[in-house]
């Protein structure tokens, strides 16, 4: 029997510098345990279930990220205490980047895999996907949620070793926790579409560590070197013959590079 709704769901275990986790549109903070699984010897992480995702409660949306950095804040405000490195992938890294940007004090360093300060072109920006193919993956997602979440995550392992037996853990993994409700897409899919935080890049003090990958359709390349060039503390990374989610294919070259990175002085 699935748990009751909580205001916010964490997951905590190990011990050690702090590590808060923040998952992807659709997702939930489930979809992290290579990376918990990698970093408990060292360290105490923590993964979020996002409002309205997994086994949290739902939020009372405004499509406007610093509104839903405020509330992940107040709600958490005793797994930031110390100072963390903030690890956010995809949706999940729209939310870290802002959290950083209003709340440098908590942020210790920022890592951000496969993720954007804009997921959709704009005039100004084509550093991202079209917003008619955002649109029709949600209807996909909101028509035939577990068909096109298993059809997501196969991409993902395309052409990898092994690659049925990965496949199929990350299969568990995506429905090991109830899917979120219709209106709880919807609202993921308006903060997708409506978020652009490149005028707020600059208050991202921080040291910051962009993960992305070469074979990534959503999140491309060229939008690590965007957020490398215009943080004032950030370094990109490129996760060769990945797709968007390289911390469930190529687990281990994603934790050798968050290792490096959270230790050095």
């Amino acid at each position: 029997m699935a748990p009751q709704s909580e205001l916010i769901h964490v997951d905590s275990s190990g011990s050690g510098r702090p590590i808060v986790m923040l998952h992807g549109w659709g997702m939930h903070g489930g979809m992290f345990k290579p990376l918990v699984d990698a970093f408990t010897r060292k360290h105490s992480v923590a993964t979020v279930d996002l409002p309205g995702h997994g086994f949290s409660a739902g939020f009372d949306h405004v499509a406007d990220p610093t509104r839903h950095a405020d509330y992940l804040v107040t709600q958490l405000s005793a797994l930031f205490e110390q100072g963390v490195t903030l690890v956010g992938w995809s949706l999940g890294g729209l939310l870290a980047q802002s959290i950083a940007a209003q709340y440098p004090q908590y942020v210790r360093r920022l890592v951000l895999v496969c993720s954007t300060p804009s997921f959709v072109e704009r005039e100004d920006w084509k550093y991202a996907i079209d917003n008619a193919v955002l649109r029709l993956f949600a209807e996909n997602l909101l028509r035939d949620y577990e068909g096109t979440l298993s059809r997501f995550l196969a991409l993902q392992f395309l052409g990898s070793q092994d690659q049925k037996t990965q496949l199929r853990r990350a299969r568990d993994l995506v429905f090991s926790r109830r899917q979120p409700q219709p209106a709880m897409l919807q609202q993921g899919l308006q903060l997708l579409e409506q978020a652009d935080l490149r005028t707020q890049l600059d208050k991202i003090t921080c040291p910051t560590l962009i993960i992305n990958s070469e074979r990534d359709t959503l999140v491309p390349p060229a939008a690590a070197q965007y957020l490398a060039e215009h943080l004032p503390n950030g370094r990109s990374v490129i996760i060769k013959g990945a797709g968007h989610a390289p911390f469930l294919s190529h687990t281990a070259t994603v934790t050798q590079f968050m290792e490096r990175f959270i230790h050095e002085d």
